[in-house]
């Protein structure tokens, strides 16, 4: 399946748009599911989502294995979740998610697809030249 870039208004007036690697997901956990666009990032360790997914899907995130993370952002609080389900595409894999206690670049970005948790369900091809993302799912 393939997805094109996801084109977001760009804080440089200079430039019109800023085309980034996101995809509409589906998250489902416990009777909740909601859709997002969430980004595509090779470089997260594991999927990570802002305290507001969280909220809307009705998860108290406190109630989750803690475990403080750090990165090239400001370090933070994360909670681990096994029971959350991603849907993309039709295709749907069971994963292992952490929330983060504060917002993801000030509530910019619902959460990213990360290494762990994403990358290890799907081949994933991230064609910059075309602005597109190519997912199969890895069997």
């Amino acid at each position: 399946m393939k997805f094109p870039y996801f084109k977001l208004p760009n804080r440089d007036p200079k430039k019109k748009f800023l085309a980034a690697p996101w995809i509409p997901v589906s998250i489902r956990a416990h009777d909740s599911e909601k859709r997002f666009l969430m980004l595509v990032d090779s470089g997260a360790d594991t999927c990570i989502l802002d305290k507001d997914v969280a909220k809307f899907l009705e998860i108290n995130i406190i109630g989750g294995e803690q475990i403080k993370t750090g990165g090239i952002g400001e370090a933070a609080n994360l909670y681990y979740f096994n029971d959350i389900y991603l849907n993309v595409g039709g295709e749907e894999v069971r994963t292992w998610c952490g929330f983060k206690d504060g917002y993801l670049m000030d509530g910019m970005i619902a959460g990213v697809l990360g290494r762990q948790g994403f990358f290890e369900h799907f081949k994933v091809i991230i064609d910059e030249k075309s602005k597109e993302i190519e997912l199969k799912v890895n069997k």
